[in-house]
């Protein structure tokens, strides 16, 4: 078989506390092949712990390799400075040798259903980088060009001052509503 060969993926979507020794380690090494042995560019930025209750993880998998992986996280945060449940969709990554062929769309796709079946939030948010913003809104999503902030090394900061080739992502569930800002109650995910 050729690398354009078609294999079949076969995805999985289970609770956090769920995962295998061998899904945590895949996913180490999947991490490894997207971002390399450090995170350079992301290694000054806090992020959210895990809250194993509260984090569902979606693999695909193609001959029992994982070339895919997304995480689904609920939060309740500020919209325009009144409380609302989301849904966050972190971790969004494909093994660079599987790009383009829809193993993360297929992913996205499952956690929508998982997230609308399930969650029920007010809406999603992502922090998508630039690379993959027309796959975002490709499955509906769409650029929040309103105001977020987070916490970063006990201080409010300007999520945009962060990632700067990076935009936070919203998805509604039903007709999309104005948000002008965002305030995500904690280190962003």
């Amino acid at each position: 078989m050729t690398n354009d060969a078609v294999h079949p993926v076969t995805l999985c979507l289970k609770a956090w506390v769920d995962l295998a020794e061998d899904d945590h380690r895949d996913r180490g090494v999947l991490g490894e092949a997207v971002y390399g042995p450090a995170d350079e560019g992301l290694s000054n930025v806090q992020w959210a712990h895990v809250v194993p209750e509260e984090q569902w993880a979606v693999l695909a998998r193609v001959d029992g390799i994982l070339v895919s992986y997304l995480a689904v996280m609920s939060r309740t945060v500020f919209a325009d400075g009144e409380l609302a449940d989301v849904a966050g969709i972190r971790s969004v990554k494909t093994h660079p040798d599987y790009r383009r062929r829809g193993f993360a769309t297929a992913a996205m796709k499952l956690a929508a259903t998982f997230i609308a079946g399930e969650l029920a939030p007010d809406f999603s948010l992502l922090w998508a980088s630039t690379m993959a913003v027309p796959m975002y809104q490709a499955l509906g999503w769409a650029v929040f060009d309103g105001e977020v902030v987070c916490e970063q090394h006990g201080t409010t900061v300007r999520c945009a001052d962060l990632l700067a080739e990076s935009s936070f992502m919203i998805s509604f569930p039903s007709e999309p509503r104005r948000i002008a800002s965002l305030d995500l109650r904690g280190l962003p995910w």
